[in-house]
């Protein structure tokens, strides 16, 4: 035996798994699970815990609510004693098989209690006995680990601990830890929630750490649907895209790391620099073709962003340049929305939204991103959304039916060809748009080239 998993928290509070050399455990409900888990908010097949190259790692196998190592989610992970593995409502602790029982009978009783600490040697595939001197000779030092969580829930219970800390304003965050990021200030709100500046104390530089309100966490579904997008964003890397480095859960905070960019958002850049609202057409298809970029990438991972609004674009330094942020309503392709009516959509996205979107489909396909995109490409060019009503009925009635006015109405120096394709990404019917988004990249490409412009 190399390790046992030893349940902390959860419906069966005490029950134990052994983990082995060469034989992967799969935690989760279904009765075929090697280490099954009688905790309705786990997948039938939630995680596998196995041993390579010496090491103890846990892989998250696509589950609806996700795998966390220390509270923080996680597709794979080496692991150490000590840690945690949260699964639904379930907390496993990974300890070492030679390590006494440290359970106490009234653990996940209401008079609660804490655990004794235990200790957290380097995990390897062998277990030499130990020294039965009282005096044991001196041991080599532990091979370096990779970087992992931060370890907010240990064997002593200390992640209940550490999140009942956790003030349940959101304005009183600054000086806070969540997981390893030291909250510094405020930044920005969110419908969702709040930005602020906080400190990566592991890896050592500044990032921007998104909270969301504490009523976020009380809804299961939106949780389940956060915990899906962070696992899509987690791996995106892209000169266009603002990269997640963590997310995870801290009541009664739902929260992700993200990159710190050096800038504005989309809705001040153009303040600052646009005239009526609108931005000068060289400006506007030189930020279109970067924004096409990040969103094809996204499209090439197989993710559907749902999220196109001037303040979910980031654009960074003196060039300009806008970067795709804000993954809380990333899909996987042709992933059916459980109960879209649940899912409202913004009102800060509404101006933006594809007809499809407005009739609440289940299933919707990158051509929907693309309507967004050319949505806010007409913003960016007129100073005004394509479609927009006194009242919300009337604002979804001109997305489903109205033809959006030509674009050159507003500032007669547009190119045709870029009007063209801004009007091609706005048609009604998903079929007679562009029908991926190199498509669309390669024709704004082709007007930059063919008014003698370079980026």
């Amino acid at each position: 035996m190399i390790a046992k998993l030893v349940v902390i928290a959860g419906p069966e509070v005490g029950k134990t798994f052994e983990v082995v050399p060469n034989v992967p455990m799969v935690i989760g409900r279904s009765r075929e699970a090697d280490g099954r888990v009688n905790d309705p908010r786990v997948s039938p097949f939630h995680c596998r815990v196995e041993v390579r190259n010496g090491q103890l790692f846990a892989v998250d196998l696509d589950s609806a609510t996700g795998t966390a190592v220390n509270n923080v989610f996680v597709l794979e992970y080496t692991l150490q004693f000590g840690d945690t593995i949260g699964v639904g409502d379930t907390i496993l602790l990974v300890q070492d098989p030679d390590a006494a029982e440290v359970i106490p009978a009234h653990i996940g009783s209401k008079t609660g209690g804490r655990m004794p600490t235990v200790p957290r040697p380097a995990m390897t595939t062998s277990a030499a006995p130990r020294p039965a001197a009282p005096a044991p000779a001196p041991q080599p030092a532990p091979k370096p680990q990779p970087p992992r969580p931060t370890p907010a829930a240990s064997a002593s219970g200390t992640h209940e601990k550490l999140q009942s800390k956790l003030p349940e304003r959101l304005e009183q965050l600054p000086g806070q830890v969540i997981s390893n990021y030291q909250i510094e200030k405020l930044i920005a709100r969110a419908r969702s929630g709040a930005i602020f500046r906080a400190f990566d104390q592991k890896a050592n530089r500044p990032v921007a750490l998104k909270v969301m309100h504490p009523s976020f966490t009380s809804d299961e579904k939106a949780v389940e649907r956060f915990t899906k997008a962070m696992k899509l964003a987690l791996p995106l890397r892209h000169p266009n895209v603002v990269s997640v480095y963590g997310a995870g859960k801290a009541r009664p905070y739902c929260w992700f790391a993200m990159e710190l960019v050096n800038g504005d958002s989309l809705t001040t850049t153009i303040r600052h620099v646009g005239v009526a609202g609108s931005l000068d057409w060289r400006r506007a298809l030189r930020m279109s073709i970067y924004l096409a970029r990040g969103l094809n990438y996204l499209h090439e991972q197989k993710v559907i962003y749902r999220n196109i609004g001037p303040q979910n674009i980031l654009v960074e330094g003196e060039a300009k340049i806008p970067r795709l942020s804000d993954f809380v309503r990333a899909r996987p392709f042709f992933d059916p929305v459980e109960d879209a009516k649940a899912e409202e959509l913004p009102d800060s996205l509404l101006l933006y939204a594809s007809p499809e979107q407005t009739r609440e489909e289940l299933e919707l396909d990158y051509r929907s991103d693309i309507f967004n995109l050319g949505s806010l490409i007409y913003q960016l060019m007129t100073g005004r959304p394509p479609f927009e009503g006194g009242s919300l009925a009337e604002t979804i009635t001109k997305i489903r039916r109205e033809k959006p006015e030509n674009p050159k109405k507003y500032q007669l120096a547009i190119p045709e060809a870029f009007q063209g394709i801004v009007l091609q990404m706005l048609a009604k019917r998903a079929e007679d748009r562009y029908q991926n988004v190199s498509e669309v990249l390669t024709d704004l490409e082709k007007a930059l080239k063919y008014q003698g412009m370079t980026l």
